[in-house]
């Protein structure tokens, strides 16, 4: 006959972990596409560990009375409740919930794996599009930018970005159509960077385009790529909360 293998008293805690290989709940992946479906999990894990705490506990007191009745010491021979009084059936009841619960945490939590490996995936291959468009542009533009000159990348790709300015030295500045102010700093640093072309041959009055080269258009490219964000898992994880819930 073969024993049971001895259930540890955070039983839900332990399922959640083993099947995720976490050494705790509080290594669950806080990413925003992951937080209602971990949150619920971790709850669920929680309540799980409780009412397997109750049941082990209530079952083994009513063990003890079991055991002086069987042994003969009798302390309740003139109890009118019966020998367990309401405990068999908080037993009954805890010992149902307990099974109903062990049926839904392990849907909950394959449904946060596979949200996780989703996210995983996604995040690998916007890594690897963003090395794929880096890899094709030159030793120049493989440098960092700052959020400035990305910005000013992205501006300068929409095609109406000019530098303008007064007859006889006066002041140049930079005009675009977007939110983010460009400065000419940022726009000389770019050009040696041979991400920029300015058209010195227009007027300045009449302002001198700028416009990106191959390599501005790869770095545009690979700014765009790493600034995609996949569409969030949020809806996904609150049908699954909402199934478990029915």
């Amino acid at each position: 006959m073969s024993t049971a293998p001895t259930l540890p008293r955070d039983l839900g805690t332990s399922m959640v972990c083993d099947a995720l290989g976490l050494s705790s709940l509080e290594q669950l992946d806080p990413h925003p596409s992951l937080i209602t479906v971990g949150r619920n999990l971790r709850r669920s894990a929680h309540r799980l560990d409780s009412v397997h705490a109750k049941l082990v506990q209530l079952a083994r007191s009513a063990s003890q009375d079991l055991q002086r009745i069987a042994a003969g010491v009798d302390d309740l021979a003139t109890s009118t409740h019966g020998a367990l009084g309401g405990t068999a059936l908080k037993i009954e009841l805890l010992a149902a919930r307990r099974a109903e619960m062990l049926e839904q945490l392990p849907i909950l939590t394959d449904a946060y794996r596979r949200l996780a490996d989703a996210r995983k995936s996604e995040h690998t291959a916007g890594a690897d599009r963003r090395s794929a468009a880096l890899a094709t542009t030159s030793g120049a533009t493989s440098v960092r930018l700052s959020p400035a000159q990305e910005a000013a990348v992205l501006a300068i790709g929409s095609g109406e970005v000019m530098v303008t300015g007064a007859f006889r030295g006066g002041k140049v500045s930079v005009a675009s159509p977007g939110p983010d102010r460009i400065t000419m700093p940022t726009v000389t640093s770019l050009e040696k960077l041979k991400l920029v072309h300015w058209d010195r041959h227009t007027p300045l009055i009449a302002g001198q385009q700028l416009s990106l080269t191959a390599e501005g258009e790869s770095r545009r490219a690979a700014i765009l790529s790493d600034r995609h964000q996949p569409p969030s898992n949020a809806r996904t994880a609150a049908v699954v909360t909402a199934n478990l819930r029915r």
